[in-house]
C-alpha cells in the first residue's frame, strides 16, 4: 500500500513550485504600494505612450498597463490596494518595460466605497 504522504508530496510541490512563476517577472515592491495581478484579472487597461507623464486610478481598481515601446508593447498589471499618492510606475512595472520613465499613478479614494459623504 502506498502512503498518501508518498502521493501527496509531489503533487504538493509541484502546485508550489508552479505558482512561483506567476509573479516572477515582477520586481519586489513595497505592499503599501500595491500589489501585482494577473492580466486577465484587470478590470481596465491604461496605456501609456512616449508622451504619458502620469494616470490617474482609483483606490482598489486592477490595471492593466499597456506600454507602447520601441520594440513593441509591453504590458504589466497591478492593484492598487492602497491611498498611497503618487506612486511611481517605474518601481512596480518589470524591468526594462519603462526604459527608466518616471510615470506617476495618482491614485484618488473608490467613490464607491465613500458614498456616505455624497
Amino acid at each position: 500500500m502506498i502512503t498518501p504522504l508518498k502521493t501527496v508530496a509531489p503533487i504538493l510541490i509541484g502546485a508550489f513550485a508552479i505558482s512561483g512563476v506567476a509573479f516572477a517577472d515582477h520586481p519586489s515592491v513595497n505592499p503599501n504600494l500595491g500589489t501585482p495581478i494577473h492580466d486577465n484579472s484587470a478590470t481596465r487597461t491604461i496605456t501609456i505612450d512616449s508622451s504619458t507623464r502620469w494616470v490617474n486610478v482609483w483606490e482598489e481598481q486592477k490595471v492593466k498597463f499597456i506600454v507602447k515601446t520601441a520594440n513593441g508593447k509591453r504590458e504589466f498589471s497591478w492593484k492598487f490596494d492602497t491611498t498611497n499618492s503618487p506612486i511611481n510606475l517605474s518601481g512596480l512595472a518589470p524591468e526594462g518595460i519603462l526604459d527608466k520613465r518616471s510615470i506617476k499613478a495618482y491614485v484618488e479614494p473608490d467613490p464607491e466605497g465613500y458614498g456616505f459623504l455624497r
